[in-house]
Parts: structure tokens; sequence; C-alpha cells
């Protein structure tokens, strides 16, 4: 059977060239969709259907972000930042001017030399410890966990901080309370630049509210385990982020949820990137570096409870690097002819397939992700839909399809279409709620290829 495959970010999107850097030395190469054969939308001189496929916008993040030390986001002058002063790169030997600064790795360790980013910045104990910057950073803030440094500003819970001079915006850190997340060390935050860091409030599972320890209602969920600390080994987030769920790949509170599975056994879930608009309409967290939740597991000795479908039954863990042998990711093994995922989803709108997604060819995999309200209908193919219907026009449209159908391009905006297997006895079209009750193999693909979609 032909598969669709998606481009998948793990670690961090590249310029929109089709490769994805790792920091493990592979890449990620655009395979394209293995589905790329004309649609036809079902009015048989409607057009063709494409697979929805990237947002027309797709590329690098929203915010692009410059390459290394290239200046600010914003585009403007860069800042006078002479090697070796408070806020600014070390010199060549690892120094810094005045003796009272440390030249401060940014990176993740192990970064190759000619790539390490490192910052010479002021630490302290407490704000009479910065009196002595002459670039006015006079407080002392968390910038990498709950070490601190001498900043001009600080920033507030979920947001990221900037941990140099030569952007135009202020050295920040995170406020009183809070730790300091980079993207490295486990943090599951690929989003974030080496000079960057998100701010978490750490917290105590066990807290009741308005305790010591306890999350504020902004973000209430206590993410169980990500701190080594006997006594907040938690970090507050949105949400509990199962697998599926949208995730954030720069702030840290929207991490993947950390909490033992169904039979016990620690989870380790990371937030991979997808190549369609997943813009969160329901999710108020300051960041749109959104991705999904994965678990990873032992191909050896796997445990995918966690991802465990009502409707497909129980997960297993696939492979998905031809050199790892080790670590794979739980699939369902669902796919989209037809979609029958049956998980009420986060948002109680129900569940899709993401149909056969991989980071090499001929290692698939997939799982049940989360419908995001406003749900957007099937389409019934009685005449034009309204705009709203319009899945690829809408903000997030391609994950706010109605539970097992997907966004298809009729080259007008998108429709919501129920796909099916013609060969199959239960072709999937039963569970159409507006009647598409013949499944057709020429809408779709190849004629011959029994991957049809649901019409009346």
């Amino acid at each position: 059977m032909r598969r669709l495959a998606l481009v998948l970010c793990l670690i961090g999107c590249g310029s929109g060239d089709g490769v994805v850097a790792v920091r493990d030395g592979g890449a990620l190469t655009d395979a394209g969709p293995a589905d790329a054969g004309a649609l036809d939308a079902g009015n048989r001189d409607a057009g063709v259907l494409r697979d929805a496929g990237p947002p027309r916008d797709a590329g690098p993040p929203r915010d692009g972000g410059p390459p290394r030390d290239a200046g600010p986001r914003d585009g403007g002058p860069r800042p006078e930042c002479p090697d070796g002063d408070e806020g600014c790169a070390c010199t060549f030997s690892l120094t810094c001017n005045d003796p009272a600064l440390t030249c401060f790795a940014a990176s993740p360790q192990g970064t190759a030399p000619q790539d390490q980013v490192n910052r010479c910045l002021r630490l302290c104990a407490d704000d009479t410890s910065c009196a002595a910057s002459m670039v006015g950073n006079g407080l002392c803030r968390a910038v990498r966990a709950n070490q601190s440094a001498c900043v001009s500003a600080e920033v507030a819970e979920g947001l990221p901080i900037n941990l140099t001079r030569r952007t135009a915006t202020p050295m920040t850190g995170c406020e009183v309370g809070l730790f300091a997340f980079p993207n490295f060390g486990g943090s599951g935050l690929p989003a974030l630049a080496d000079d960057e860091a998100s701010c978490g409030r750490p917290c105590d599972p066990a807290a009741m509210p308005g305790a010591p320890g306890a999350c504020t209602p902004t973000y209430p969920y206590c993410n169980p385990d990500v701190l080594v600390s006997p006594t907040t080994p938690g970090v507050c987030t949105l949400r509990p982020a199962k697998s599926g769920d949208v995730c954030s790949r720069s702030s840290v509170v929207g991490l993947c949820d950390t909490a033992p599975s169904p039979t016990g056994a620690a989870p380790s879930p990371i937030c991979i990137g997808v190549p369609f608009d997943m813009l969160d309409p329901a999710d108020p967290s300051p960041t749109v570096d959104t991705g999904m939740c994965v678990v990873q597991c032992n191909l050896a000795n796997p445990d995918c409870s966690f991802v465990d479908d009502p409707t497909i039954g129980p997960a297993t863990c696939a492979q998905i690097r031809a050199t790892n042998t080790t670590t794979g990711l739980c699939t369902t093994g669902c796919t989209h002819f037809p979609s029958t995922c049956g998980g009420l989803g986060a948002f109680g709108a129900g569940t899709s397939c993401t149909g056969d997604l991989e980071f090499e060819p001929a290692l698939p995999f997939s799982f049940c992700r989360n419908v995001i309200p406003p749900v957007i209908p099937e389409y019934n193919f009685a005449g034009a839909p309204p705009a709203s219907q319009r899945c690829l026009a809408q903000p997030g449209g391609q994950v706010r399809c109605e539970a097992n159908t997907r966004c298809l391009d009729d080259g007008m905006g998108g429709l919501c279409i129920r796909t099916c297997d013609v060969a199959a006895p239960m072709s999937g079209c039963a569970a159409s709620n507006v009647g598409n009750a013949i499944c057709d193999d020429t809408l779709i693909g190849l004629e011959t290829d029994g991957m049809g979609a649901c019409r009346p």
C-alpha cells in the first residue's frame, strides 16, 4: 500500500531546505508525500484534491530566528558587543575582559567547538552582586536551572529569556521563584536557541492548591518528573499532554506529560514537529512553536500502554532509525484508510490518525492525535461549504477536522474528508455522520490502490 510520508523534526527544523539537522549527527530528509496522485473532490469536475501537506507558509519556525549570533530577531542594528565584555561572546581563549565575569557555556555539552556559544556573564547570588555591572544588568535572576546571573529585566512563567547583548533585546532572566529551562539536558525544548531558556515553576505533585510547591491557576498541572529534586521534582504546565496532544517546542509550560503509564512505567515523551498547521486556538500558552507529543520506547522491553487506543487496541514499539536498535516510538499502527481512532482526546472532540510518519524511509509509525476545537465537520458533498469549513483557510484547520476525517486540498481552501478502504468489509464510511456511505476509489489517489473517500 502506498504511504503518506510526513517530515518530522525531532530536534529542530532547518530553514526549509528539506533537511533537518539533529544533534546526534543524523538528518531527517523530506521523503515527500507517497500518495501524491490526483485526488478528485467528488463533483467530477470540481478540480483536484491533494493531501494538505505542510501549511502554505511552511518552512522555518514562525519567528524564524537568525543564524547563531547573527543579530537581533527584529532585524534592527546589532548592538556594539566586543568579545570579552559582559553579555558578549567570550574571547578566542574563552576568557572575559573583567575578572568578575565568567565565560559561560550556553550550548549543550558535546556541541562541536566551532558551533559552541559562550557568553561572558556576571554570576550572582542576589541583586547586590550586580551593582558592579557597567551595562545596566542590575537584577540577579535565574538563567540556567536555578543558576543566576546579572540581567537587566525579568520575564514571566512560560516566556523565553535572552542571555546576550548581541541582540536588540535586553538581557533577561526568570522571575524570582522560577527556573530557566534551556534546550538541552532532556528539556524537550528544541526550538530554543542556545542563548535562550524558558521560564518554568518547579512544583510538588502532591501539593494542595495554594500550598508551597503548588502550581498557579494559569498553569495548573504539576508535570511530575522533570527535575531531579526531592521536594519539587515537577514543573507547572498547562495540562497533562499525552501522546497525540499538542505540545510546545519552546515553552516549558507546554511540555509533554511525564506521569507514569497505566502499568506504572516511567514514560519518555518527546515533542516532535510535524509539517502541518497545529496552531491551537484553545491553548493560551505564549508560544506558537507547536509540536505533537509522542512516547519513546525500549525496543527490547517496550511499554506503550500510554498510547493504547480503545478501538484499535494495544500500541507497539516501532523502530524509527535503521542504526538505532534500542529506542523506538510507540505506534498504534492506525491508518487513514480508514481512520478508526476511538479516544476522546484532550479536548473531548475525539482523535484522528496521523497516518504513516517516518524519519527514515521504510520505517513508519503512526498514532492517534487530538482533534482541536472548534471542530470542522465532515464535508457532505452538497455544494460549496461555508468559509468556516475550509480547513486550510482556518487557524489550525488541519487538526480541527472532525474525528477520523482528514484535511484534503481541493484548490479552494481545503475540505474535511473521510477516507476509506474500498477492499475492506468495513470500509470506514459507516462512521459518517452526514450520509457519506459509499467508499469511492475514484476520488483519491490511484483508482486501483483501494484507497478512497466516502461520498453520498
